[in-house]
């Protein structure tokens, strides 16, 4: 009974040790994971970003073409 108490503390102080070592490297560990997810879904991002590109590019290109038409026939009148 004598030696529970300072079987919980020395129990109390590993807990603390390994959490003092392991909590910086899952830290770490937590921000590369970030850093990982970032770049895969800035991929997608950019992938999304170039799609919506080409659909902008093609809704507007035929108006642009259209457009060029009426100045070059107006530039012919």
């Amino acid at each position: 009974m004598v030696r529970y108490p300072f079987v919980m503390l020395y129990t109390i102080c590993i807990d603390i040790f390994i959490t003092m070592i392991t909590y910086p490297l899952v830290r770490v560990y937590r921000i590369y994971i970030d850093i990982i997810i970032m770049m895969v879904t800035y991929l997608f991002a950019r992938l999304y970003i170039i799609y919506i590109d080409i659909i902008i590019l093609m809704v507007t290109y035929p108006f642009v073409r259209l457009y060029t038409m009426y100045i070059d026939i107006i530039i012919m009148m």
